[in-house]
């Protein structure tokens, strides 16, 4: 690998304001990244009210430019449309944005190695100046003629695991005979550490509040351990997104709001806090994901893991070795393997104790961001 730093700018209009995977993960990459001494700038949005993650993040890299584009006042209503529910939000988002960035781009011709886009519609707006790297987060759940037209844009590829390079591949065969390398996108496991404190939630979630990512499995679960009269505390649920409202109710009409818990989302530092106080972190996702980071960050705090057997998780997940895996869609399995892993404590320990040494020895952030730097240098040299 070239031992030049790599001068690199992030487009990513929806870090200023949205917390999901696609903005978190590329925030701690940048910063890792840019404490491997590249040069990191990002260019998003300027929204009505950051988030308070994105607050976080800017208080600690003063090092990292970040660059800001507001909207015209007429295109500022985009911000009042709940975002996760359809994704013409985000390609309606992607066109805005991108048109404001025109002038930005021609200000800085040749000032940066790559820029890195995480969604493909960002891709369309980056000028043939540069070179372009797609991060790929996720499968999309269905085709689009018109994105064989977006995917003519950038220069590279790199899916987050190999569930999602194949996913894409399998949508769109001509990326078949694209070089698309993986890179993982790792957990910062210094952060991220057994806290050895005593666990007093039995059961947790950390996510959107999306179908897909088996919270209705999950509740389900719930109700059949509860029928069966088995003793637990709660399942505390942290997050939020569109089936919020709907979760809420199917709570009180199932009546299990004794126990079930839901708080927002919190900073990094409260969620260290989170995982360390729950004893069982469940995450069925079924459709679409790569290996979802909340289960990488509870698998390195010592939490015990069950997750679908599907998706990228069983890329990370190997059932009775580092985790539990269940099918797609079974609560029934999912309860069986929630009550397993609560009435044994050795085995729930070995399990976490084997997980947190995988992280260690492979999906550390560091460890992970150092194959991204070479995959990134490569598309430079070429």
């Amino acid at each position: 690998m070239n031992n030049k730093s790599l001068h690199l700018l992030i487009h990513q209009p929806r870090f200023s304001y949205y917390i999901g995977g696609g903005e978190i993960i590329p925030l701690i990459q940048a910063s890792n990244l840019s404490k491997q001494g590249n040069h990191i700038e990002i260019l998003t949005s300027e929204p009505p009210k950051f988030s308070n993650v994105f607050n976080d993040f800017r208080n600690e890299n003063p090092q990292i430019k970040i660059n800001l584009i507001k909207l015209q006042e007429h295109y500022q209503c985009l911000y009042n449309e709940v975002p996760g529910r359809d994704w013409s939000r985000w390609d309606e988002e992607a066109i805005l944005f991108g048109q404001s960035a025109e002038k930005f781009y021609i200000d800085n011709i040749g000032k940066w190695d790559l820029v890195i886009t995480h969604l493909l519609s960002d891709s369309l707006f980056i000028p043939n100046e540069f070179i372009n790297i797609l991060r790929l987060h996720g499968v999309p759940s269905e085709y689009r003629s018109f994105d064989r037209i977006f995917l003519k844009r950038p220069n590279g590829f790199v899916p987050d695991c190999n569930f999602v390079r194949d996913g894409w591949r399998k949508l769109y065969p001509e990326l078949k005979s694209v070089n698309m390398p993986v890179s993982y996108n790792g957990v910062d496991s210094k952060l991220f550490k057994d806290l050895k404190k005593e666990r007093k939630v039995d059961f947790l979630y950390v996510g959107r509040f999306l179908e897909i990512k088996g919270i209705y499995d999950i509740l389900k679960a719930i109700i059949i351990i509860k029928d069966k009269g088995i003793n637990f505390n709660k399942l505390l649920m942290v997050g939020h997104g569109p089936e919020e409202e709907k979760i809420k109710a199917f709570i009180k009409r199932e009546n299990i709001s004794d126990k079930v818990e839901i708080i927002s989302a919190i900073s990094q530092n409260d969620l260290v806090n989170v995982y360390n106080d729950a004893k069982i972190f469940v995450g069925p996702s079924y459709a679409k994901e790569g290996v979802i980071s909340t289960m990488l960050e509870a698998a390195s705090c010592g939490t015990a893991i069950i997750t679908a057997n599907t998706c990228g998780m069983p890329e990370f997940a190997i059932h009775e070795k580092n985790s539990l895996t269940i099918n797609p869609q079974d609560s029934n399995q999912l309860a069986n393997c929630m009550e397993q892993l609560l009435n044994n404590e050795d085995f729930r320990t070995k399990l976490s104790s084997n997980a947190r040494k995988d992280i260690e020895q492979k999906w550390d952030v560091t460890i992970t961001n150092k194959h991204l730097s070479k995959i990134y240098d490569d598309y430079v040299q070429k």
